[in-house]
């Protein structure tokens, strides 16, 4: 009985173990940088996202300019409508 026991803990041990491993999803997580934009090069973000300072380097835009590579991120939402009756950007729908 023992015995038994010994190995269906080891199995669990090991089961246990594998379930806790990566599952190999590549999605980029919140605040993740995934494409580099800005730089000497002047790269550029596609579609609507846009180009933001990356603050894990040692590079200030403020001190060193165009030369610090940034990240693209999506600029998140926007507010539309309201009393001025700001629109929307292009593609999207004011909902109230």
């Amino acid at each position: 009985m023992r015995k038994y026991l010994r190995h269906f803990t080891h199995l669990t041990l090991t089961l246990s173990a594998l379930m806790a491993c990566d599952s190999g999803d590549i999605t980029p997580r919140k605040g993740e940088p995934t494409l580099v934009c800005g730089g000497f090069a002047g790269l550029e973000c596609p579609g609507d996202l846009v180009c933001v300072d990356d603050p894990n380097d040692d590079c200030n835009p403020y001190k060193d300019g165009a030369d610090c590579i940034g990240y693209c991120e999506d600029p998140g939402p926007t507010a539309c409508g309201g009393f001025p009756g700001t629109p929307c950007p292009e593609g999207q729908v004011c909902v109230d």
